[in-house]
């Protein structure tokens, strides 16, 4: 569909077919509306942050200024975990995001796995704001515990006893500090705090890879996303540390290496 029918087809609640075989002319309201969203859309404002919501893995989640906007290629990490998880059988599995934005990935997980706990984490309240009433409207919400917290007091939470995770899932920032001036002005316009990692893109999986190892459980996984030409940077990242073994990396729609996966001794 072109945007205007996108636009249309959103705001009527109908199908593309439906808003074709509709007799009435479009409302003062509705040209008013399709005026304005297409003006916003040439200042270069996201069309997922203009219509509130987006699909990811075959769910509607909401989605705006406060959150990145999920891209189809995350959903090979879905398929990798789903995967993964396989190997424990039917039992309840501890699984933590890291990072989880609009809670696209923790909400994927739980629909997928009714019996798993999920600890869903971000430096960003506003996000976590909005991850919540997403995992609402997904009826997941009692599954997924959200909390605010960097990277590393996600794992020394104040009076909780140490917990180690079958599976630990991320999508972080990786987009080189530098580099993001070179972005589109729509991705520009997402949050910086869930784009920029750093000199070379990697400040956050480095945190991640130091401590995340010993809070998996024997044989648990770690499943992270990366960028263009990170992939073979971050298995030399793992290659000296003990621990860890099996370091895998998977490429995206594009045939680009995208994802990293590695399992704890």
């Amino acid at each position: 569909m072109t945007e205007p029918e996108l636009y249309l087809t959103h705001r009527r609640g109908c199908n593309r077919i439906e808003l074709y075989l509709d007799e009435h002319p479009l409302t003062d309201s509705e040209r008013q509306g399709l005026e304005e969203f297409q003006r916003r859309r040439q200042n270069g404002e996201p069309l997922q942050y203009i219509l509130g919501e987006t699909e990811f893995y075959g769910f509607r989640i909401k989605v705006d200024e406060r959150v990145l906007i999920p891209r189809p290629e995350t959903e090979i990490l879905v398929d990798l975990a789903l995967e993964e998880c396989r190997r424990f059988a039917e039992r309840s599995l501890r699984i933590l995001d890291m990072g989880t934005g609009s809670g696209n990935l923790a909400i994927a997980l739980a629909k997928k796995l009714p019996q798993s706990k999920i600890r869903a984490i971000d430096r960003s309240q506003a996000a976590l704001d909005l991850a919540l009433e997403n995992a609402k409207i997904n009826l997941v919400d009692e599954q997924i515990d959200f909390v605010c917290a960097d990277l590393l007091e996600a794992f020394h939470l104040q009076g909780e006893p140490l917990k180690k995770f079958d599976l630990i899932v991320s999508n972080p920032p990786y987009i080189p500090t530098e580099d993001i001036a070179c972005l589109s002005i729509e991705v520009q316009r997402e949050p910086r705090l869930a784009l920029d990692g750093g000199t070379d893109g990697l400040d956050f999986l480095r945190r991640m890879i130091k401590d995340g190892g010993r809070f998996l459980v024997p044989g648990g996984c770690l499943l992270v996303e990366c960028g263009d030409g990170q992939a073979g940077k971050i298995r030399e990242i793992f290659q000296p540390m003990s621990g860890f073994q099996d370091c895998r990396i998977f490429k995206d729609l594009n045939q680009k290496d995208r994802l990293v996966k590695v399992r704890r001794e």
